[in-house]
């Protein structure tokens, strides 16, 4: 009711009169609008009967006879009064003001003033103004409780909003306690939370009361007024703590706490922790139960999401850690499948290709599009129909099977892009999701080692037969060719019987250089290099090559009349020329020309571009060329390589180029080929050449001194009596006592009890029983200074250097020549010590 905005309290009497048909002065004792009128000193001159009700009086002089006729004494703050006087005598149109009233019982009320203000020239006495007076305590509450329930709205709104801005359980604790403290005026405010029978402390405000209530033990449910709001799961309250039996503990009382409020925070009907408020005045939270049990709710709502988007948010945080484990292990797993040295693809449900590794696709050297189709690449991989229905039946069968063994594994040959075949080992693995995984291992090079493995183990055999062969071989050899020379030394000069008893010596000689050939092949022997003629040589085997390649193959030999000697072992030079002249051979099925040519040469480097110093810039030339096929230009680089052969399955071993430069490089020579298709090939090797220089000192030099008669007791000790017979008669034919024993065994009982002092024991290693090398060390033992010279048919080096270091002194290899012996016998009597 403002006077500005058009209401006129004097028209709305006047209505009311002319209404009712009274006067003006009848209804305004009636009417429910106060009329007040006082001077400008507040001394009230008229009143109706309305407004001493109001104040509580009977009637109008009762009141004003009570008051002294003061309108400031109506006022609860006189200073209000006054305010209200200046401002009406500064406004004589008219103003409207609510002011608090106090009755004559002394309770508060409010009233609304419209004043109408009269200037009486200066002196306050003459001043005149008029109030007309409406209750308007009812709209004061209303306008009270509107501002409450706002404040209650703004302090929901604060604690909706801060919540969601930070939905953390400490943040909406610490939110829900201020917007609480603020909504109803508190002192204080508390959250506990729950756990099992206990409750903790999780926020305190305001931070001054935390030092005190961090000393509180902890608290128990159904113990003090927070501890029964939680057991009976509703809100308790409390107007003086002092005075209720309910509040046990002491803490709210020491910081000063009169009034308390704990309220609950409730899900599903369960109270999970509890609000206290505090205030250090008495008050009545009971007054605001509502409100403050919505904002319990509201706060227990937000403490429930914010437990909810905790663990939404570790749910989420351990799914990315999840995903980042997931990429980081199929990271080091595709790390892993591209550095295994196997094929490896997966497919899917149907026959697309889903992954495959670098070396499954470097494997076959296909696209990876080929793969997208089962049968295409099928076809591709296996072109022969039988080869690929094999596999394709292999494929279908094992990718239906759920079980894992090694029978999932199959070997098939495989054509790859280039059209290179190769041997590949397939696995498949079938997993539970339908999907297929197929490995690939390229086991080519695996059978080839294989095969080479099972050469070498046969070349090892024939080795062990070889020299198995040539120990005994020389010990016929050797009983042959001291017949021989017992018959030479029997025989006059003039004898027609003396040119075939030689005859005989150069056949045995011929088949000692053939033992020597095999003991050299299985290994058994070093090679001994003397001083030989090249042109020599090539004519000698050239017999042996015309017997040994087919007769459709011309021979030719043009030899260098001046060439130079060269320091080499004949029968390593012998297999060189057989194993050249056998691969030109299998070039030229149906016949051909082979040529062989030798010359001087004179340069600085060999034939084969080698940065090796040689000691010599004086080479001999030896080459081979033949009319063949040729060999192509990416085959030439292996032609070397052991076990390298382009020729069909049985009909090679890949061995014998191999051998041929293996036997070069032993000489320090240089080997080089050059090769045409269609045309054939030459081989151009080079052979450091040799000045002339007595034999080489590996082998033992001979005594070409005259053979005198000898002296002394020599023990033979051999297991073959035709050797032991043949020995004794010989060097008893030469004047030396001779004691024989066909075993180690015996030797030693002969030693032991010897019928004369024994001069010489000449003692063969390959023997049964004790054998050679067992009888010298026995020997040895019972004898340091024992002379022992070994005569055996074997040529293994290492048996050899052991038994010359173990006491033996001297080494005649069978078959040898008596002249040979006897030289070595009296070299060694004649000398002193072993």
């Amino acid at each position: 009711m403002n006077a500005s905005n058009g209401i006129d309290a004097d028209s709305i009497v006047c209505k009311e009169a002319r209404k009712e048909g009274v006067s003006f002065e009848q209804r305004l004792e009636t009417s429910e609008i106060g009329r007040l009128q006082f001077d400008g000193k507040g001394t009230i001159q008229t009143m109706n009967p309305v407004v001493a009700r109001w104040f509580g009086y009977s009637t109008t002089e009762a009141m004003l006879h009570e008051i002294h006729a003061d309108v400031c004494r109506l006022f609860v703050d006189a200073f209000e009064c006054r305010n209200l006087l200046k401002a009406a005598a500064s406004n004589v149109e008219g103003m409207y003001r609510e002011c608090l009233q106090r009755g004559r019982d002394g309770a508060p009320f409010w009233l609304g003033y419209i004043i109408h203000g009269h200037c009486g020239g200066g002196d306050p006495a003459c001043d005149r103004y008029e109030a007309w007076l409406v209750p308007i305590d009812r709209y004061k509450h209303i306008e009270t409780a509107c501002e409450e329930k706002n404040g209650e709205l703004r302090a929901l709104q604060f604690i909706g909003q801060e919540t969601a801005r930070n939905p953390s359980i400490a943040a909406i604790c610490r939110t829900g306690v201020q917007g609480m403290l603020q909504a109803v005026d508190a002192d204080m405010a508390f959250v506990f939370l729950r756990d099992k029978d206990r409750l903790f402390l999780q926020e305190i405000f305001p931070d001054s009361s935390r030092s005190v209530m961090n000393q509180v033990p902890i608290h128990r449910v159904g113990e003090c007024l927070c501890g029964l709001c939680v057991q009976q799961n509703e809100a308790l309250f409390s107007k003086n703590i002092f005075e209720d039996s309910r509040c046990s503990w002491q803490e709210c009382k020491a910081i000063g706490v009169r009034s308390f409020a704990a309220l609950p925070l409730q899900e599903k009907g369960n109270a999970f922790g509890v609000i206290g408020l505090g205030s250090f005045r008495i008050m009545d939270f009971e007054g605001h139960r509502r409100f403050l049990e919505t904002l319990s709710h509201q706060i227990a709502v937000s403490l429930l999401n914010a437990k909810l988007y905790q663990s939404v948010k570790e749910a989420m945080e351990q799914s990315r850690e999840s995903e980042r484990a997931i990429l980081q292990e199929q990271r080091r797993l595709r790390t892993i499948l591209e550095a295994v040295p196997f094929g490896i693809c997966m497919f899917k449900t149907g026959t697309e290709l889903s992954y495959a590794n670098p070396i499954f696709l470097d494997l076959f050297g296909y696209d990876v599009s080929v793969f997208s189709d089962e049968r295409t690449w099928f076809e591709r991989l296996f072109p022969d129909h039988g080869a690929r229905e094999k596999a394709w039946d292999f494929w279908i069968r094992h990718r239906q099977k759920k079980e894992r063994s090694d029978r999932n594994s199959a070997v098939f040959e495989v054509c790859c892009a280039d059209g290179s075949k190769k041997h590949v080992r397939f696995w498949i693995v079938p997993l539970e999701s339908g999907e297929s995984i197929l490995i690939c291992e390229d086991i080519t090079e695996r059978l080839m080692l294989e095969e080479q493995l099972q050469q070498a183990q046969k070349m090892e055999s024939i080795g062990v037969l070889a020299g198995g062969i040539a120990h005994d071989f020389n010990n016929l050899l050797q009983a042959i060719r001291g017949q021989a020379q017992l018959l030479m030394i029997e025989n006059r000069e003039d004898d027609p019987r003396t040119e075939r008893i030689q005859a005989i010596d150069a056949s045995v000689e011929r088949g000692a250089k053939l033992v020597r050939q095999l003991l050299l092949f299985s290994r058994k022997s070093k090679p001994v290099r003397t001083r030989i003629d090249l042109n020599d040589l090539i004519a000698r085997e050239i017999d042996i090559i015309e017997r040994t390649i087919p007769k459709m193959v011309r021979i030719s030999f043009e030899p260098d009349p001046e060439l130079w000697p060269i320091m080499a072992d004949s029968v390593q030079i012998e297999q060189l020329l057989l194993n050249l002249a056998i691969n030109a051979a299998d070039a030229m099925p149906e016949g051909g020309h082979l040529m062989l040519s030798t010359q001087n040469v004179a340069f600085p480097c060999p034939a084969g571009g080698s940065s090796r110093q040689a000691e010599t810039d004086r080479y001999v030339r030896l080459r081979v060329t033949d009319t063949g096929c040729g060999i192509p230009e990416d085959i030439q680089k292996h032609i070397f390589e052991p076990f390298f052969s382009t020729k069909s399955p049985g009909k090679g071993t890949g061995l014998g180029l191999a051998s041929v430069y293996g036997i070069v490089k032993a000489h320090d020579g240089e080997i080089l080929c050059e090769s045409e298709l269609g045309k054939g090939t030459t081989f151009q090797i080079d052979f450091p050449a040799s000045e002339p220089f007595p034999p080489s000192s590996c082998t033992h030099p001979v005594d070409t001194r005259p053979i005198h008669p000898g002296k002394g007791t020599i023990l033979v000790v051999d297991d073959v009596a035709d050797i032991r017979s043949l020995l004794k008669e010989m060097l008893e034919h030469c004047g030396y006592e001779v004691l024989t024993a066909e075993s180690g065994e015996d030797a030693l009982r002969i030693h032991e009890h010897p019928p004369a002092p024994i001069d010489l024991t000449i003692l063969d290693l390959g023997m049964p029983g004790m054998g050679g090398y067992q009888c010298l060390k026995r020997l040895q033992e019972t004898n340091p200074e024992i002379k022992v010279l070994i005569a055996s048919g074997y040529g293994e080096q290492a048996v050899l250097q052991s038994a010359l270091m173990k006491g033996c002194v001297a080494f005649v290899p069978k078959p040898f020549r008596l002249q040979d012996l006897l030289n070595r016998i009296q070299s060694l009597i004649q000398s002193e010590g072993p």
